[in-house]
């Protein structure tokens, strides 16, 4: 399962702590909003929002 995170976003410090809590192994993928990875067209394919936390498991996002 990929977690794709900004390291001072609340919702995805959450996601951590409960897959940390459930045992769920997390491939971390840093997301950095400042320098606009966020609206980078690989990552709004993603989540259209342009928002983290987004949890990608296989082809379920």
């Amino acid at each position: 399962m990929k977690l794709y995170n900004a390291n001072f976003s609340p919702n995805a410090l959450r996601v951590r702590a409960v897959a940390h809590e459930l045992g769920v192994d997390l491939e971390i993928v840093q997301v950095d909003i400042r320098a606009g990875d966020n609206r980078a067209a690989e990552f709004l394919a993603r989540n259209p929002n342009a928002k983290v936390p987004v949890l990608e498991d296989g082809n379920f996002v």
